[in-house]
C-alpha cells in the first residue's frame, strides 16, 4: 500500500475514537497508548513522504504532551524515547541544534529513567555530539557522546551508525 494510502488510512482510524482531531491541536489532545502509536506512525508517514512540517507539528505536540497522555508506565517503554529522537533528527537537518540537543538529553534522560526502550540511545547520543560539533562546543563537549554513540551502536548491531560515526569522526 502506498505512503499516502497508509497516511489516509490511519487518520480515518483515528477520527473515529479522537472525531475532533487537528494536527495543529495535538497538543490539547490527551490519547491513548493505541492513539499515540498511530500518530506516531502518521508522523513518519508524513516524513516519508517530504512533510516535514506536518511531521515536526505532530512528533513536537506528542513530546510536549507527554505528561498527558493516557497510558501506562509500561505502555511508554514501547512508545517513547521514539517521537524525541525522531524530531530531534528533523531539526538538526533544519539547523536547529540547540532544540535537538535540548531533546537529545531529555531522550537520554527518558531511557536511562523509567523507560527501558535502549534502542534510541545510541542514536540520540550521536545527534547530541553532532549538533555540539556545529555548535562549536569543546571537544570535550561532544565526544563523550559521539564515544558512547558509537559503543552503544556497535553493542546492538547498529552498525551502519557505527560506521557514519566511525568515518565522521575518527572513532577507532
Amino acid at each position: 500500500m502506498p505512503d499516502s494510502k497508509k497516511l489516509s488510512a490511519l487518520r480515518k482510524l483515528l477520527l473515529k475514537t479522537m472525531p475532533h482531531f487537528e494536527n495543529e491541536k495535538i497538543a490539547e489532545c490527551r490519547p491513548n497508548c493505541n492513539e499515540t502509536a498511530i500518530l506516531v506512525e502518521m508522523a513518519l508517514l508524513h516524513a516519508k513522504l517530504g512533510q516535514k512540517n506536518e511531521t515536526i507539528l505532530l512528533l513536537d505536540g506528542i513530546v510536549k504532551n507527554m505528561d498527558n497522555l493516557r497510558i501506562t508506565i509500561d505502555e511508554r517503554r514501547s512508545i517513547f524515547p521514539k517521537p524525541h529522537v525522531r524530531l530531534a533528527a528533523l531539526l538538526m537537518e533544519a539547523g536547529e541544534y540547540s532544540k535537538a540537543a535540548d531533546l537529545c538529553t531529555r531522550a537520554i534522560k527518558l531511557i536511562n529513567g523509567d523507560f527501558c526502550n535502549r534502542y534510541y540511545i545510541a542514536e540520540a547520543a550521536y545527534i547530541k555530539g553532532a549538533c555540539y560539533h556545529k555548535m562549536n562546543k569543546d571537544k570535550d563537549e561532544y565526544m563523550p557522546f559521539l564515544l558512547m554513540a558509537y559503543h552503544s551502536a556497535m553493542g546492538i548491531r547498529q552498525n551502519a551508525l557505527a560506521d557514519i560515526i566511525r568515518k565522521e569522526y575518527d572513532i577507532v
